[in-house]
């Protein structure tokens, strides 16, 4: 919720965390957990490819996904290449986020 642009400084996350999650998260939580989301994915973006197991991939779907990001003051329209895998087996794997 928070990478799609929902402030917290309106308290619309803590909001939707007690309602949806019933959950009462405070300010602080959901920013730690915004930091630890994005180290992990900052993590796994740059990853190499080659050294992952290799699996039979029956399909690759390769797409465009629009997101509203929230940058600086404004919630822009940001383009993201995504690239999944289907296996032979039938199993789903993201290969590319960019």
């Amino acid at each position: 919720m928070f990478l799609a642009g929902i402030s917290i400084r309106r308290h619309s996350l803590v909001i939707i965390s007690q309602r949806l999650l019933g959950l009462n998260l405070s300010h602080a939580e959901i920013s730690n957990a915004n930091g630890e989301l994005t180290a992990a994915v900052e993590g796994w973006c740059p990853r190499d490819l080659s050294q992952s197991p290799q699996e039979d991939l029956r399909y690759l779907f390769v797409d465009e996904v629009t997101f509203d990001i929230r940058l600086a003051s404004s919630v822009e329209k940001v383009p993201v290449l995504v690239a999944v895998a289907v296996t032979t087996a039938g199993h789903k794997l993201v290969r590319l986020l960019c």
